[in-house]
């Protein structure tokens, strides 16, 4: 939570909105639901991120280069 609370800061957010519901319970139904979490069940047993992905579709997957050229605030 520390990480996500200094990117909510950089990108000119109040960092303990990290830690409030806002944050937390977002992280929470991210992590631990749908396709990110079968996505990522995936890659832990083993297959490649590219082999994970042509099982499912993974919300995101597609524009993370987008994303992290335009890093932190996008």
């Amino acid at each position: 939570m520390a990480e996500i609370a200094t990117v909510v800061e950089m990108c000119g957010g109040r960092a303990g909105t990290a830690h409030g519901l806002a944050g937390v319970g977002d992280l929470e139904v991210t992590g631990l639901s749908g396709r990110n979490r079968a996505y990522g069940e995936l890659i832990g047993s083993g297959l490649a991120p590219t082999a994970a992905f042509d099982r499912m579709v993974a919300d995101g997957l597609p524009s993370r280069a987008t994303r992290l050229r335009r890093w932190p605030c996008g």
